[in-house]
């Protein structure tokens, strides 16, 4: 069941039925990748690659695009990266709307692992704070400027993954 958060920004959440196994292997696959962008991003946390398709990733993949509200389409996931935020680790404020005619059609996080002093999700253009938790889904519009604050809790890992999809009608992909 979808919770809409903000209409304007197209902000909803859900929780996904994914069972421990799945959880486990994307914080192993996430932590034995490790950072594979050191830094050059809006994160100063640990980020794998910006496509990465393990095979926990894939199965992730798949349930999202089954609770996806465009079911009557085709869905590619553009990019879909993890990350892992420790202590004072945030992410600047972003959108995913891109450099050029590439725009995703939807924007997307995952929580893994949300303890407790988690930092939260924040949409400063609609002044929406999302507190994190195990098994969120959150979707957005690409256009939406986000940012990550840091855990106020230190000493915790908040473990994610977010990407892109691209929706499609029969195939061809819809003019932007």
């Amino acid at each position: 069941m979808w919770t809409v958060l903000n209409e304007e920004w197209e902000i909803k959440s859900t929780f996904l039925d994914v069972d421990d196994e799945l959880l486990i292997n994307l914080k192993n696959d996430i932590k034995q990748i490790g950072d594979c962008l050191f830094g050059t991003t809006n994160l100063s946390g640990l980020m794998t690659d910006w496509k990465t398709k393990t095979e926990s990733f894939l199965l992730l993949e798949n349930k999202i695009s089954k609770v996806l509200p465009e079911l009557d389409k085709n869905i590619n996931h553009h990019d879909h990266w993890g990350a892992i935020y420790r202590d004072d680790d945030y992410a600047k404020p972003h959108n995913h709307a891109g450099e050029d005619d590439s725009k995703p059609d939807l924007s997307f996080t995952f929580y893994i692992e949300a303890p407790e002093g988690s930092g939260e999700l924040y949409f400063p253009d609609c002044d929406l704070t999302i507190i994190p938790e195990k098994k969120m889904l959150v979707t957005f519009s690409p256009l939406a400027y986000h940012q990550v604050l840091p855990n106020s809790v230190s000493g915790i890992e908040r473990i994610l993954t977010a990407g892109n999809v691209d929706f499609s009608v029969d195939n061809v992909q819809k003019i932007r």
